[in-house]
């Protein structure tokens, strides 16, 4: 009986709160919305200031009792005129749980660019970050590292490079554009390839490239010297490339052996266990001449025959 009297409490509440929705929204969109009346609309008059903080207590009252599509729909109807009104932060705040009721990327990104709008370009850069995750949307992922770009700071470098690490499993190319922006940020900051920070990132790019080129790779791995020779994340990747420029399956075995594997981020060490399979232009070397193909000698020519010899004028 007391289970049944709280689920009954449960739901009369619910239907109290989307009721006070209901009403809200109505107030609130008379608020935006001319009246019919041609009279009453000479003397009408916007107010969106008024308005978005109704639409958004209805945001509030929906989502309360989990009718999901209207309070997506309040939320972002607040933040439309919160915009009109400038305040860019309000805006973004209600694009974001207009997000969180309904997973639209364009919802985050439109938040980012409110954030970004009121000064808050760190901030933006966060939203869009975990934005992205949740809807997977790589080109989402880029955007932020972006906006951590133009914030700059400790901060931002650190959510760039793990916006380069989620990149990896998705769109490699994308996380290579991104960690050559991270690599930017970190000079700008002082972050050196010595540091374990820098250090990983460089490996993870010579992974990352290991699969289209052999000479990038190398050549990401020299452009880090000399500071990035004193790390032990160094030593790693100079044993992987020389396993891979030998085309030496046990060496590669042995450069990616699990403990190696624990220098690198976690996505970035799932691709290097599909090594060398995951590697088109890998193919053993031999330097054993018995292997080599042996051509056919051309015949040997007959001394004896006389048959085509010219005849003996005399």
């Amino acid at each position: 009986l007391r289970c049944n009297k709280g689920a009954s409490n449960t739901m009369q509440s619910e239907a109290a709160m989307r009721a006070e929705g209901d009403s809200l929204l109505q107030e609130a969109e008379r608020l935006v919305s001319p009246p019919r009346s041609k009279l009453a609309r000479l003397m009408w008059k916007a107010d969106p200031a008024s308005a978005a903080r109704k639409f958004a207590a209805a945001g509030n009252k929906f989502a309360y009792c989990k009718a999901t599509a209207l309070a997506a729909m309040c939320f972002e109807r607040a933040a439309e005129c919160f915009a009109q009104s400038e305040e860019h932060f309000s805006a973004a705040q209600n694009l974001e749980k207009a997000f969180g009721q309904r997973s639209e990327v364009a919802l985050v990104r439109r938040a980012a660019e409110e954030y970004a709008s009121s000064g808050q370009v760190a901030l933006a850069a966060e939203v869009l970050s975990r934005g992205a995750q949740k809807a997977n949307d790589a080109a989402a992922m880029t955007a932020a590292v972006e906006y951590a770009e133009i914030a700059g700071g400790a901060r931002a470098v650190e959510m760039a490079r793990s916006a380069v690490v989620w990149l990896a499993g998705r769109e490699p190319a994308a996380a290579l554009d991104a960690a050559s922006v991270v690599f930017k940020m970190m000079d700008n900051v002082g972050v050196h390839a010595s540091e374990p920070s820098r250090a990983r990132l460089v490996a993870g790019v010579v992974v990352l490239r290991l699969p289209t080129s052999l000479d990038a790779a190398e050549r990401a791995f020299l452009e880090a010297l000399p500071d990035f020779g004193s790390t032990t994340e160094a030593k790693f990747v100079d044993d992987l490339i020389a396993a891979c420029k030998a085309r030496d399956p046990d060496a590669l075995k042995q450069a990616l052996h699990p403990t190696n594997l624990t220098y690198l981020d976690y996505d970035i060490a799932k691709l290097a266990r599909e090594f060398p399979a995951a590697l088109p232009w890998w193919s053993p070397l031999s330097d054993d001449v018995s292997q080599q193909p042996v051509q056919a000698a051309p015949p040997p020519l007959d001394d004896d025959d006389d048959d085509d010899e010219l005849p003996d004028i005399a």
